[in-house]
């Protein structure tokens, strides 16, 4: 069954130019109704931002790979409300490396950092990178013991060369893509398995020569072998002997990292797009000295050369609220470098517009928790912000349903009526008497997700 989120809001305005405690207004005595203003999120609190990074952009962005526009491509993320980006391994990983780092058959000089095409330059003011350290480990290293000295002057070499001297500006530092679950993979195949105790010599190197969080993002195994077909035939006792291979390997690495997270792609192997908020709780729990993050599906299985559609926008949006719902800090879109834009641009749309919107959200969860009685809801998250009580509600449903929510008490002072408005709109949906124990009912679609406030006076 999939799920359905509403978002609503409740606020206490001093509405139709009167004191709320002072009694009914606009004639409330004999019950007319009165409507209040329109409510408005709050501006950026104290607290840390949420995270909301891409891992690439569609290539038709960027351009030929001699001359990627990286400037303009980090513009755009940047208006669509992203501040972080982390370079994918692809044909443009050289330019956010020093040149020649890693050896002969490295990018050469014009397709580093040394170039006039530096990413590191074109994000200046408008988002920050995660470097990609694990990127100075070639894949012919990473299963011997690492070169702890080849790998500090690689490391002060992009320091150096890429950042001037100083990571200040930076992101973070991105450490090996799925240590654990990547290894169990390849054991499996009979390839080549990273040592694990290079993750934590890498973490090691990093943190002896800058202050910016390692991020980590793990591979969610168990799941890919429950919906995965390539492993349907796999033997039980052999799923669960890699599966555990895998928690044993997460033990090892989790605790290295600053932010840590799983890449979670469900579409279109399950039905359930909650499954990512599960396995941000799983975040938390394997590493709770980390900042929880989810890796959210950019692209189908198609755009990497298998077979599977991508996300409609509406899945991609409800897959990054439902994450920070389960208490994701993070969200990092991946795999959008390999989708092309041409002749369907829906889910990068789709993406940038949900960006945009849990940016103008996101000053929400710092504000302490209120509650909020709500019926049909699996999980409710409601926040009070200066008299504002913002709430989630999550249900888990296959038809169109509804969530009945009961209209909390106004924070302070009476009310004699409430208003039902939506973003964007001058009026409310609706003004209805005020009631203890008044209840509102919401129709929601399959994959609703909408924005609601209410207002007293």
């Amino acid at each position: 069954m999939p799920r359905a989120i509403v978002v609503l809001a409740a606020a206490l305005l001093a509405a139709c130019g009167g004191d709320p405690a002072a009694g009914p207004a606009d004639g409330g005595a004999d019950g007319a109704l009165c409507v209040g203003a329109a409510p408005a999120l709050p501006g950026p609190g104290a607290g840390e931002p949420l995270l909301i990074g891409a891992e690439g952009v569609p290539r038709e962005l960027l351009g030929a790979v001699e001359a990627p526009r990286f400037d303009e491509a980090f513009a755009d993320l940047a208006a669509s409300g992203f501040d972080t980006y982390v370079p994918p391994a692809d044909d443009l990983l050289g330019y956010f490396l020093p040149p020649d780092a890693l050896g002969p058959g490295a990018p050469p000089a014009e397709r580093s950092c040394a170039s006039a095409a530096s990413p590191y330059r074109a994000a200046a003011g408008r988002l920050r990178v995660v470097a990609p350290a694990a990127a100075l480990v070639p894949a012919a290293e990473r299963a011997a013991a690492l070169d702890a000295a080849a790998l500090a002057v690689r490391l002060d070499a992009l320091v150096a060369t890429c950042l001037a001297g100083d990571d200040a500006g930076l992101a973070g530092w991105a450490s090996f893509a799925a240590p654990a679950g990547g290894r169990v993979l390849a054991v499996e195949a009979g390839a080549p398995a990273l040592d694990l105790a290079n993750v934590g010599a890498l973490a090691a190197a990093v943190r002896a020569r800058s202050q910016r969080p390692l991020l980590l993002v793990e591979e969610p195994l168990p799941f890919t072998l429950a919906v995965d077909p390539a492993f349907a035939a796999l033997p039980a006792e052999r799923r669960a002997a890699m599966t555990a291979d895998f928690w044993s390997g997460v033990a090892a690495t989790a605790p290295t990292a600053d932010w840590y997270g799983f890449t979670v792609a469900p579409v279109p192997l399950s039905w359930d797009l909650g499954v990512g908020g599960d396995w941000v709780l799983e975040a938390a729990a394997r590493a709770p000295q980390a900042r929880p993050l989810a890796a959210l599906q950019g692209c189908g299985a198609a755009d990497l050369g298998g077979t599977g559609r991508r996300p409609e926008a509406p899945e991609a949006r409800y897959q990054a609220f439902d994450a920070v719902l389960h208490g994701a800090r993070g969200l990092l879109w991946s795999g959008q470098g390999a989708m092309a834009l041409v002749p369907d641009h829906e889910l990068w749309d789709g993406i940038r517009a949900t960006a945009r919107e849990l940016r103008d959200l996101a000053p929400l969860l710092d504000a302490p928790r209120t509650p909020l009685r709500a019926t049909g809801a699996d999980l409710v998250d409601a926040r009070l912000v200066d008299g504002v009580i913002w709430a989630v509600a999550a249900l888990r449903s296959d038809w169109d349903s509804a969530l009945i929510v009961e209209v909390p008490p106004p924070p302070a002072g009476a009310a004699t009526s409430f208003s039902l408005w939506v973003p964007g709109r001058a009026t409310p949906l609706i003004t209805v008497a005020y009631a203890p124990g008044a209840l509102v009912s919401l129709a929601l679609d399959r994959w609703g997700l909408q924005v609601f406030a209410i207002t007293y006076c």
